[in-house]
């Protein structure tokens, strides 16, 4: 029964322009008061997110549109596969939050709740507190399957559609969905994405939400609710195994004890490489790092350092912490935080950027060059004096590439 009492004719009171009876008056006759749990809970679900579709049939068209990459960008590939349009859609409704307005679920219980039937109305707020997560499955019983959050530790008992027949293996199944619980019990709220865990997948999803929670301090439940289009792209790179790209970076002070101390560590040799001196700074690279860029540049009076991947992130932490303990460097870039680098590390950003862009720019095959790249040509007679040239056309060309084009100069020289 609905909280107020409307006439079958009269204007829906959610505000569509339609008959009660064509609008929020349908949800109702839509569910069966079905004797299996699992098709009345189902039929629930469904008639919300129905209602939800029409209300914002116009919004949630543009809505697709231009929030589609903003979901995506922590993905491997921007695309977002067919069979994971439902996923994409539950967090339109439930899980983005646009500027400062609630997500659409909250949005249309504020406006409407006080005219939906009971039922629809639970649904709609137990829908409205769900989020998406992974869960690890632990065992199954009849009609119930047994998982728990990796994440958060958290136990559930979800109701299926049939018993579950497959028998677990020593690493048990990963699955992606967003739970909700109905009366007394819990049940994915449509999609649900598999993955194995036979290289370590569950590890990797851990150690990466563990990383993120300490970047943005907050505790992983907060997080989780807040970020689902993160836990989607880790869920994404963990299923292809490839790494993410963290492009990280940290800068901070030194006094003259800790300078010491890390200029004792890198010329020691070991885990660091000398590289060049650039700029007021002398630059390394870890021995063994994994993946991608890593530099350490040490100045007079502070240092900073970049890393892409999660296991050189923590072994350039490591290392500088037990070359000079009590070190406290500050983030300045990472690509899952939208914060731009503060103005006191402004300088420091940008030479790491231009450091990165010359690193590319020396190992790439140039036209102009015969195909070579500028190191092979840095290491023919007069290569030098070559690059100079070239720079400097190019620089009388594109003026506004001043500042990366005298970096590249002094690398060269």
């Amino acid at each position: 029964m609905s909280s107020l009492k409307i006439g079958r004719n009269d204007p829906c009171p959610c505000g569509s322009g339609k008959k009660y009876k064509k609008c929020c008056g349908r949800l109702g006759e839509q569910v069966d008061i079905s004797p299996d749990p699992f098709t009345r809970y189902s039929q629930l679900l469904t008639a919300v997110k129905l209602k939800l579709d029409q209300y914002y049939e116009q919004r949630i068209k543009k809505l697709r549109r231009d929030l589609r990459g903003h979901y995506l960008r922590f993905t491997v590939n921007p695309i977002l596969p067919k069979e994971n349009e439902a996923v994409f859609s539950e967090w339109l409704w439930f899980g983005a939050s646009i500027g400062d307005n609630p997500a659409l679920g909250e949005a249309y219980l504020e406006s409407n709740g006080e005219y939906m039937d009971a039922m629809l109305k639970d649904c709609l707020v137990s829908l409205n507190d769900s989020f998406l997560s992974i869960y690890e499955v632990q065992g199954s019983e009849y009609q119930y399957l047994n998982i728990q959050d990796i994440f958060l530790g958290t136990s559930h008992r979800i109701l299926l559609k049939e018993p579950w027949d497959e028998q677990l293996s020593q690493n048990a199944p990963l699955f992606m969905g967003r739970l909700v619980k109905l009366e007394e019990n819990q049940l994915f709220s449509g999609m649900v994405v598999s993955l194995s865990n036979n290289s370590g997948e569950k590890d990797f999803l851990i150690r990466h939400l563990n990383f993120l929670c300490s970047l943005y301090n907050e505790d992983p439940a907060r997080f989780i609710k807040d970020n689902e289009e993160i836990i989607y792209g880790l869920f994404d790179h963990a299923s292809q195994q490839i790494m993410v790209n963290f492009d990280h970076m940290e800068a901070a002070g030194l006094d003259e004890i800790r300078k010491e101390q890390l200029s004792k560590a890198v010329k020691g040799g070991g885990d660091w490489q000398y590289l060049h001196t650039t700029q007021g700074y002398r630059w390394y690279r870890l021995n063994d790092q994994v993946s991608g860029y890593v530099r350490l540049a040490l100045g007079e009076a502070d240092f900073i350092w970049s890393a892409e991947v999660l296991d050189d992130i923590e072994k350039m932490r490591n290392l500088l912490n037990q070359a000079a303990p009590g070190l406290e460097p500050v983030v300045i870039q990472n690509r899952f935080s939208a914060q731009a680098p503060i103005d006191e590390y402004f300088n420091h950003w940008f030479l790491l950027i231009r450091d990165r862009e010359a690193e590319q720019w020396f190992k790439t095959p140039h036209l102009e060059m015969d195909n070579k790249t500028p190191a092979e040509v840095l290491e023919e007679d007069q290569g030098r004096e070559k690059l100079d040239q070239m720079l400097n056309q190019h620089l009388e060309a594109s003026p506004e590439g001043q500042a990366l084009i005298d970096y590249l100069k002094e690398r060269i020289s």
